[in-house]
This record gives C-alpha cells, sequence and structure tokens, in this order.
C-alpha cells in the first residue's frame, strides 16, 4: 500500500499478481476501470469484452522487461527491428529481460506488447508496449507513464499493473487508510533511521471506525485479519510504503504450543500415577 502524504487509499497492490487496466475519465465523478487479469494474457489471443471499443491481441507477455530508456539516447538503435509502437513505446526503449529470482533481491517488472483492432471495421488502432516500470507504485512514484489511447470520442489511460486488491474488513465493509503525516528521521551523520513512521487515519463508515493510529518499526498495524508494517517511504519522503501481510494460519503457532502443553501434561499425570503406584507395593 503506497500513499502521499494527505492521499486516501483504498486498495492493496498484489506483489505477484497482475493486470492489464483501461481507465476511461470522460464521467466527473468517476472512472470507469476494465481490467484483464494475466491469466487471460496469453500470445496470440484475441481478447474481446463489452466494456472498451476495442479488440486487443496479445503479441508478447515478458516475464521481465528492461528499465525504459529514451529512444533518442540509445546509441546505434535498431529502428527496423523494434516495433513501431504508439504512445510510450514511440518515445522510450522497453524490451524483454533475463528473468531473476526473488533470492537476488532484485525484482521482475513485466510487460506486454499488444495491438489494438477496431470493433467495427477490424482496422488496427496501433501497437502498444506495456511495463511494470511504468506503473507508478512499481518503483514507488518516480515514474508514472500510462500509455494514452483516444477511441470513439473517449480517452483511455492503460497501464499494466500489479493486481489491485481492495479494503474490505470482515464485516464486508470497505475501509481506507489515509496519511496524515510521515517521519523519517536518521542519526546524524549516519544512514540509519532513528524514527521511520506513519502516522494513518484508518476509516471504516459502514463499521462505524474513524480514529488515528501510528504505524512504525516493529510495531505494525493489525487491522481485518491483515498486518501492516512500516516498510517504506516515497522519494523526498514524500509519502509511505505499507507492506500488507494476511496470515490465515495466524492460529497454527498457537494451537501447537496447547497440543504441547497437554501432551506435556498428559505424561506428566501418568508418570505421578506410575510413581504412586511404586510407592504404594
Amino acid at each position: 500500500m503506497t500513499i502521499r502524504e494527505g492521499q486516501t487509499v483504498n486498495f492493496l497492490d498484489r506483489s505477484q499478481q497482475f493486470e492489464l487496466a483501461f481507465i476511461e475519465s470522460s464521467n466527473p465523478n468517476f472512472d470507469s476501470v476494465t481490467v484483464i487479469p494475466k491469466k487471460f494474457l496469453k500470445q496470440n489471443k484475441i481478447i474481446k469484452l463489452d466494456d472498451i471499443p476495442f479488440d486487443i491481441k496479445v503479441h508478447t507477455f515478458m516475464s521481465n522487461s528492461t528499465q525504459p530508456q529514451p529512444i533518442k539516447n540509445i546509441k546505434n538503435f535498431d529502428q527496423i527491428n523494434y516495433p513501431s509502437y504508439e504512445s510510450i513505446g514511440s518515445e522510450y526503449y522497453i524490451s524483454a529481460s533475463r528473468e531473476v529470482s526473488g533470492a537476488s533481491g532484485e525484482r521482475n517488472a513485466p510487460a506486454i506488447d499488444i495491438e489494438l483492432f477496431d470493433k467495427q471495421n477490424g482496422n488496427s488502432l496501433g501497437r502498444y508496449i506495456l511495463s511494470l516500470w511504468c506503473y507508478p507504485n512499481f518503483v514507488n512514484q518516480i515514474w508514472d507513464m500510462p500509455n494514452l489511447i483516444a477511441h470513439a470520442d473517449k480517452s483511455y489511460r492503460v497501464y499494466f499493473r500489479n493486481q489491485r486488491e481492495f479494503a474490505y474488513a470482515p464485516s464486508g465493509n470497505e475501509f481506507s487508510v489515509q496519511l496524515l503525516n510521515f517521519v523519517h528521521e536518521k542519526y546524524q551523520g549516519t544512514q540509519t533511521p532513528k524514527d521511520f513512521s506513519s502516522r494513518i487515519r484508518l476509516i471504516n463508515s459502514g463499521d462505524q471506525i474513524d480514529r488515528e493510529l501510528k504505524i512504525w518499526m516493529n510495531n505494525p498495524l493489525r487491522y481485518a485479519k491483515k498486518t501492516f508494517y512500516q516498510s517504506g517511504y516515497l522519494p523526498k519522503d514524500e509519502g509511505t510504503v505499507l507492506q500488507v501481510v494476511r496470515n490465515d494460519s495466524w492460529m497454527i503457532p498457537y494451537l501447537s504450543c496447547m497440543i504441547v502443553f497437554v501432551g506435556m501434561g498428559a505424561q506428566f499425570f501418568w508418570s505421578m500415577q506410575r510413581s504412586k503406584k511404586k510407592g504404594n507395593l
């Protein structure tokens, strides 16, 4: 969960799941969002949806992609073999890269190469490259580079992004988190954090919850069967990054301790019984 100071967020980004999102903003009151989960984005597959006025052909899915680089800065750029992309791909070079393992500490940035076709006449509307690098929450809001598509008197912002999970309490009511203040102080002359904390406002109108809380290192927030840890921060300390963990098996350690306690109690009881019998002989 990535939040700037003053911002209110009601969703989580799932780090290992992805989706293609088309965001249309002609309605001033809300955005119309159409999402396609990664499992449907298979190579050479054509996706037809009623919510958007074009069909989508998937040319390639890349498990990892290179960091976008301005094409004008690349020496000996192979223009002939590089696809004629629209929008971001026409200015930035993005291609497939070797997949990395989580053990290395690096993160893969999947990408997808798609082409859009008019539903009415089947004509191509352009080819687009979409990378997780361009989704702001992937790189802590350093970049925000959506592909921009205009068609049928509507405009769309298109991201390939982490799959969003909206925040719901066990009651079924939606909740949100507002960042009131973020503090990142260091010990003088070092890079060691001295105070690394987020002052938040937890809002759940349905459950009549509206309270201020503080999350700091080793002191997470536990709410709605999730644990919110202070994980990182945005550039220039403009906001916070909270790691959200759901542990559905949180009772297992307690249950294990209870089983061990009962077993030890039973062993002690039977040992006492045998000692008494020996004493009576």
